[in-house]
């Protein structure tokens, strides 16, 4: 006797072709946004960085006996920690009422440490919509001064 219910099997169908352009049309989408992620975290790296690195150079020019040249360094040396390329550091040195000085002397009052990073020079991907873009940093602390020696002897 024959049954005239449909039968239950499926047709297996050839999913190949169907799998190949599903991946097609995601994949590009899913990289272009895989890249774009790690490009804007390394960029917030490289701001998180620059700003850091002003810091720790305007720290260590605002003490007595310090110069420009040391601050730059430093500032460099820690942008070297991420690979920064092609960074301007600038060390400026301010006596009171905000005149620019050339050195850092005893009449210094303030000190700022102002670091531009570009972007396109920085970037690993997305360097083509990064050109002449640039990262800024500037950190202006007072300059630590003393009037005097003290030996430990109370003059009271």
């Amino acid at each position: 006797m024959s049954s005239t219910k449909p039968s239950r099997r499926r047709v297996r169908h050839d999913r190949n072709g169907q799998t190949l352009v599903e991946f097609a049309l995601v994949a590009p989408l899913m990289f272009l946004l895989i890249f774009a992620s790690l490009e804007f975290v390394r960029l917030q790296m490289l701001q998180s960085l620059a700003r850091d690195a002003a810091y720790e150079a305007a720290r260590m020019v605002i003490v007595p006996g310090a110069t420009k040249a040391e601050g730059v360094a430093e500032a460099n040396r820690i942008l070297n920690l991420l690979s920064t390329r092609n960074a301007t550091v600038t060390v400026n040195a301010y006596a009171s009422g905000n005149v620019e000085q050339d050195e850092i002397t005893d009449r210094t009052s303030a000190v700022e440490v102002t670091i531009q990073v570009p972007l396109a020079s920085n970037s690993f991907v997305l360097s083509k919509f990064t050109q002449g873009k640039t990262l800024q940093a500037s950190t202006r602390l007072g300059f630590e001064s003393y009037d005097g020696y003290y030996d430990g002897v109370s003059t009271d």
